[in-house]
């Protein structure tokens, strides 16, 4: 089941393996993409059906990382397709557009703040389907701007982008929905999302009912793939796991997301483990397993497997 092929619109994913994005730091200081991006894309591309590339800055003031990749400006979109192009040879290409603003909270932010970040969104989508990518990643999960916005835990606007979770999933649902409007059907899109933030471990935390309902709009509005995860800033071993986690640990939120959800959806942490992985997919829990540290760590463990 691992390495049956599966369709997403007229994309075909010629196995159930994604590479998950995770930030290199190789980039230069202004976020443009150098030769060491190229290269660590270019050895990992042979196995997996897509990756997605790292969480990439839509706005100056969300990057968090001092050689975080950059498509905030058209200036990077020839850095961008030279990544894009290595993966299209074996793959779908696919990048995360995300935000982590560190200099306010999603509590400071002005109205106008917050459409300006919006539509910083809607631009680097352009930049990403110029650059030649099928595929892009919304990134509403670990503590980032979004996943602040989703959650009571941080969020306590009171406009209309805070208080109950309609307005809570507002800014996402509506950089979703220009997204869509301005990429067409031309592009495939994923949105991250934290099954559980484990934030506070209070009734404040977005948790599993919450993410369920947020996966369903999401769906609504046009998402194509609901890629699940969990944790926030302190509570990163939950995304990240340790060896001393239980292997497959968030599989159940994937399994209990796909079972209220009509679009394919991706399980990820500690599934590099080929048995493990196959038992996810045959079982029908999820539709791919997202892998990003196996393939840190051995550019070909794909293709081993399939050996």
């Amino acid at each position: 089941m691992l390495f049956s092929p599966y369709k997403i619109r007229n994309k075909i994913f010629k196995n159930r393996i994604i590479m998950l994005p995770t930030v290199t730091n190789f980039a230069t200081e202004n976020g443009f993409v150098t030769q060491k991006n190229i290269d660590y894309y270019k050895i990992r591309a042979k196995g997996p059906a897509a990756i997605i590339c790292e969480a990439s800055y839509t706005h100056l003031l969300g990057k968090c990382f001092p050689n975080q990749v950059g498509i905030d400006g058209d200036d990077k979109i020839e850095g961008l397709s030279r990544v894009a192009k290595v993966i299209s040879e074996h793959g779908i290409a696919g990048i995360q557009l995300a935000l982590n603003v560190k200099t306010k909270t999603v509590n400071e932010l002005s109205r106008d703040e917050i459409f300006v970040l919006r539509d910083s969104f809607v631009s680097a989508a352009l930049r990403a389907k110029k650059a030649g990518f099928e595929l892009i990643e919304l990134h509403f999960a670990h503590g980032w701007l979004l996943n602040q916005f989703l959650s009571r835990a941080f969020n306590k606007r009171v406009d209309e982008y805070g208080g109950n979770l309609e307005n809570r999933m507002r800014l996402a649902l509506e950089i979703v929905e220009m997204v869509k409007d301005k990429v067409n059907d031309d592009m495939i899109i994923s949105a991250r999302v934290n099954a559980n933030d484990y934030a506070k471990l209070t009734t404040e935390d977005f948790k599993l009912e919450e993410a369920i309902a947020f996966s369903k709009r999401l769906e609504k509005y046009g998402v194509d793939i609901i890629s699940v995860s969990a944790g926030v800033g302190q509570t990163t071993y939950m995304h990240v796991s340790p060896m001393s986690m239980p292997k497959a640990t968030l599989v159940k939120f994937a399994q209990k997301i796909k079972e209220n959800v009509g679009i394919p959806v991706i399980a990820a942490d500690r599934l590099n483990y080929y048995e493990i992985a196959n038992d996810v997919i045959k079982s029908g829990k999820a539709d791919f397993i997202g892998i990003a540290r196996g393939l840190i760590a051995d550019p070909h463990l794909i293709e081993k497997w399939q050996e």
